[in-house]
């Protein structure tokens, strides 16, 4: 069963609930490819401008495998995780997995540039109702090409 834009191929499905406005790519320009790969685990935006240096060969050989995943990595809801350590049972150290926070919503750009490549079959599987709802939440949180 469909929900929210669609069930996704990516791990977890996207969210296309309301978000703040996009971050322009621009505002990232002064960032070297390093710098951005720093920030994209905490930046989704970042991890969108990663995947479009790629895409367009920007500081880098064009990689469209590459692009694909860093705009799949911004386009994701995934929860971040972190391990916090509990007291094991007996002689057994234990750890737990603790979800600090909700998940935010996908980068909505992100989205916009992985609908085409779906519909064309670019680096990805094609599956042209998957990039048509990519490309439907990314309009419908104000964003496109």
């Amino acid at each position: 069963m469909l929900s929210g834009c669609a069930q996704s191929i990516l791990t977890p499905p996207l969210a296309c609930g309301p978000a703040a406005p996009p971050v322009p790519s621009a505002a990232y320009q002064d960032k070297s490819l390093e710098d951005l790969k720093s920030l994209a685990s905490k930046d989704q935006a970042a991890a969108r401008v990663v995947g479009e240096r790629y895409q367009h060969g920007e500081g880098v050989g064009p990689d469209m495998k590459q692009a694909v995943d860093w705009y799949q990595r911004a386009a994701s809801t995934a929860p971040t995780t972190m391990p916090v350590y509990m007291p094991g049972y007996g002689k057994v150290p234990g750890t737990v997995l603790i979800v600090p926070g909700p998940s935010s919503p996908g980068d909505a750009i992100a989205m916009a540039h992985l609908g085409p490549l779906y519909i064309d079959g670019n680096a990805v599987p094609r599956d042209v109702a998957h990039g048509q709802a990519l490309l439907a939440c990314a309009a419908g949180r104000g964003a496109s090409l």
